[in-house]
């Protein structure tokens, strides 16, 4: 009998409690993912942050957080596809 492990985003859903949707566009997410992982490194070390993506086509990357302050600093830093403020 073979035991499966559990799949990370089912434990990233479980244990950390924030979840952070940011859409990628048709050409992919590019030299902007490295600059996301760089990032998160800095102020989410190991066990504060989890990455997937969404099942099937990759419309979204999806980021788990354990801190909400930390999940609103990456989306004041990525937009996570909020439009850009404008200026007239």
């Amino acid at each position: 009998m073979t035991k499966r492990s559990t799949p990370g985003h089912v434990i990233a859903e479980r244990s950390l409690s924030v979840r952070v949707r940011v859409p990628v566009p048709a050409g992919g997410l590019g030299r902007r993912l490295n600059e996301m992982h760089e990032w998160l490194r800095e102020r989410a070390p190991d066990g504060r942050h989890y990455v997937a993506s969404e099942r099937g086509p990759p419309e979204a990357a999806l980021v788990y957080f354990v801190d909400i302050n930390v999940a609103h600093a990456f989306c004041d830093e990525f937009a996570c596809g909020r439009a850009p403020e404008r200026t007239e």
